[in-house]
């Protein structure tokens, strides 16, 4: 699969902000073969990740301690992140 330019995707993807339009380019990476993390910021939102093929990392992107979340992703190497996170 490649991305909008032609580009090949990296084996791994992070998606900030995996809500109703991040789940489900979730299921479409992890259908092509990528490692899809995505990251919610509560436990009780974790388990949508997951049932999308993706592993959830808890994390508030507006709360530089909780940054720490991401590492799992991260620590990869090659990572397409996308950001999809509504105004407000």
């Amino acid at each position: 699969m490649s991305n909008l330019s032609g580009e090949s995707l990296s084996p791994h993807a992070l998606i900030i902000g995996c809500g109703y339009l991040g789940r489900a380019l979730a299921r479409t990476l992890s259908d092509n073969g990528v490692v899809v993390f995505g990251t919610v910021r509560h436990e009780r939102t974790a388990a949508g990740v997951r049932a999308h093929r993706a592993m959830p990392l808890i994390c508030d992107v507006t709360n530089p301690v909780s940054l720490a979340a991401l590492n799992p992703a991260i620590e990869r190497g090659a990572l397409d992140v996308y950001y999809l996170v509504p105004p407000g």
